[in-house]
Formats: structure tokens, sequence, C-alpha cells
């Protein structure tokens, strides 16, 4: 008879309901352990799909950058969390390794008796308050074919934005002068008063030149050099060349010079409109200029820029269990976030 009864059952549809009222638990609960690893695989090749699309345009981007890009470009459909986009890109292999660093080339030979003041290290130390009060300027050197370059960067430091730029074969006054010509065209195209503007950099031969200098004060520009040879007196600039350098400008020693300056416009566009800053409330450069100003990374128009540069073919992905998934194409399939079984965080990576 028990067997007859069991047969039935066996053979018997049961209703979700029934089995749920079984085994008392929700309907509600049950759906949503049922789709809750199909919305975690999504998520996690959404935001693997992203993510490559970021990196091709910001190679270096850290996990930072990612987060605060994917969370500007998926809201309204999920958060990302920093420790769950570690793990999952520390299971797909794309956290950045550090590089062994080697001594560089010296760019700057200091002059000691310029005659001119360092208005910015000042106790207490000046800090800009608004755009146009401080600009900030150093030289580095670019690896390229058949040697160096010498990039001259001018930075405003209220706004991180790069207002001037640079490359030149030689360190001569040329490359620093046309950064600073730049940054004078960008702020009166913007409306600003150039008078009382502090230009700030070491104490490089080409800034206390009588050509820079005699420009500066024909518009009322106050000229600052630094008084030691010490790069924590200009480091603004300073963290400025390493990130266009060790972000973007790395392994060009077979690019010629006409080419590294084309790439370099794209670099400087790049680190104006598209990388968040940390300093800045994580706005990108440009932001703090114009509020609304839109970051060509997670703006709208970038979606099919997206699907159309990465593949299923191109893409290996894995959950932070090591799962082996499908990508999707399209992006917009992404449901809302899922928390994750929590687990080791790999190893910081180097920003």
């Amino acid at each position: 008879m028990r067997q007859l009864e069991s047969a039935k059952v066996r053979d018997q549809k049961l209703s979700i309901t029934y089995l749920c009222q079984l085994l008392e638990v929700s309907r509600k609960g049950y759906y949503k352990h049922t789709f809750t690893e199909q919305d975690e695989d999504v998520k996690v090749a959404s935001v693997l799909h992203y993510c490559q699309y970021v990196r091709g345009q910001l190679p270096k981007a850290g996990v930072d950058t990612l987060q605060q890009c994917a969370n500007e470009y998926f809201k309204g459909t999920f958060q990302v969390g920093r420790d769950w986009l570690y793990k999952v890109l520390g299971a797909n292999n794309m956290l950045l390794r550090s590089r062994k660093r080697k001594r560089p080339p010296q760019t700057t030979n200091g002059v000691v008796n310029h005659g001119f003041q360092d208005h910015l290290n000042t106790i207490p130390k000046y800090i800009a308050t608004d755009h146009c009060r401080l600009t900030v300027s150093d030289i580095t050197y670019v690896k390229c074919l058949g040697g160096f370059a010498y990039l001259s960067l001018t930075m405003d430091a209220y706004s991180r934005i790069i207002t001037g730029f640079d490359l030149q074969p030689t360190l001569s006054t040329e490359g620093p002068y046309n950064a600073l010509r730049q940054t004078v065209d960008f702020y009166q195209k913007h409306g600003f008063d150039l008078k009382g503007l502090i230009f700030h950099s070491d104490r490089g031969c080409q800034y206390v030149s009588k050509q820079m200098t005699d420009y500066e004060a024909s518009l009322g520009i106050v000229t600052s050099v630094t008084q030691t040879g010490n790069p924590l007196h200009n480091a603004m600039a300073e963290r400025l060349n390493g990130i266009i350098k060790n972000d973007w400008l790395y392994n060009f020693e077979d690019k010629p010079i006409d080419e590294v300056r084309e790439i370099l416009s794209q670099t400087i566009a790049l680190y104006n409109t598209a990388r968040p800053h940390r300093a800045i409330n994580k706005k990108t450069p440009m932001q703090m200029l114009i509020p609304d100003y839109p970051n060509p990374l997670t703006s709208q128009p970038s979606k099919n820029q997206i699907a159309k540069n990465n593949s299923p073919k191109a893409l290996s992905l894995k959950s932070p269990s090591s799962c082996r998934l499908t990508p999707h194409k399209d992006l917009s399939l992404c449901t809302s976030a899922v928390k994750t079984t929590p687990s080791r965080v790999p190893q910081q990576e180097q920003n």
C-alpha cells in the first residue's frame, strides 16, 4: 500500500505553492533563491564587459576608478561594491600588478640663485580655493623611438585640469613656454582673469628663463619657484607626471615622437574628461569646471561601443566562486544587485 502511495506521489505533478507549504518556505523566498544565481551571473558578466571597456581607455585604472565609473554607469540597475569588485577582478586575472621602477633620467638643471619666491610652500601652505588661482607645471621624460622625448605639463591646482602640454625632443624652453601659452588660452577662453594667478614650478632653468618670466609678468601672472630640490615642494605636478606616464605613456620605445604626440592628445582628453579623482570627490577635472560635463566612459552612448568591443569570444569570465560564465552582449540584461557569500579578498593592488 505504501509503495503504491509513493508511486502516486512520484507521478503526481506537485505545485510550487504546495511544495513551499510543505517545506515551510515562502513563495517569495523560493523565487529569490532560484533567480539569485542567474542575476549574479548577469551582473558579473556585465561588470567585466564594462571594466574591459574602461581599461581600453584607461589602461591602468585601479579598482577604485573602476568602481566609481561602474556605479555611475549602472546607476539605477545595481551597485558595485569595492570588495565584490576585487573578488570578481581577481577571479578573472584583471587586478593590476606593480612594476619594478628604475631610476629615471634627470630633467631638472636646478638654478639656485633664481631670485623668485616660493608662493606655494608657505606657512600655512597655500591652497587654491577656485579656478585660475594656482597652476603647477613640470617636465618629465617619455621613452620613444630613438631615445627620450620631454613632456611639459601644466595643471590647474583646484580642478586638476591639464590646461597645457607640449612634447619636445630636447629640454629646451619651448616645451614649458608652449604649455604656458595653452594655459593662458584656456583660462581666457573660459573667462578667467589671469591677474594674480600663481604659476608654480621647480628650479628648472627653463622656468626661470627670461622668455618665460617676461611673458608671465606681461599678463600679471606671479612666478613661483621652489627654493630646494625637494620634489615634495612641487608634489602635485610630480603626481601628474606619474599618472600620465604610468597609466598611458608606457612601452612606447618603438613609436616615433610624432605618433606619441597624437596619442598624448587623446590621453590628455581622457584625463580631463573621463578619469575620476579622489581628491575632487571622485569627479573628473572638467566636472569641477562644468558640473554636468559628460564622462564619455559612463554616458549612455558608450553602451553600444561596449557591446561592440566585447564579444563573447574575447572574454573568459569567472564569478568569485570560479564559475565560468557565458557573457551577455546586451548590458541591459543586468538586474538588481545580489549579495555574494563572503570570501577572502585578493591582495590590494597598486593604483
